[in-house]
């Protein structure tokens, strides 16, 4: 499998369990729903996000979406560093935030080479 289908392949997986069992994917990443009620809503907002962007890598084959998709990893990368800096979230949520961007955005770098 080559980088770009496989940062196809994360985006639309984590789009899809975010959207359909967003309290589920929200755990994962260490959110706490009874200290953010609107976690669930947040989850939903990233999967959207993710799905269209996933749906873009396969809708077009332009280095544009790659650079895009690169560039909000690399801005999330930036919000866990200064979230978890701040002490705003959990260390799971850095973790699991940080390796999920982390990898895309290494997956990005792979398929604009």
């Amino acid at each position: 499998m080559n980088a770009r289908t496989a940062l196809t392949v994360h985006r639309l997986a984590l789009g899809g369990v975010a959207l359909l069992a967003p309290r589920f994917a929200g755990r994962l990443f260490g959110l706490d729903f009874a200290a953010h009620p609107l976690g669930a809503v947040l989850t939903r907002l990233m999967a959207s996000r993710n799905l269209l962007l996933g749906v873009g890598l396969l809708a077009s084959d332009s280095r544009q979406m790659l650079k895009l998709n690169q560039a909000v990893d690399l801005i999330d990368l930036a919000t866990v560093a200064d979230e978890t800096r701040r002490g705003a979230i959990p260390l799971r949520a850095t973790v699991i935030g940080g390796l999920t961007a982390a990898s895309a955005t290494a997956l990005g770098a792979a398929a604009l080479r």
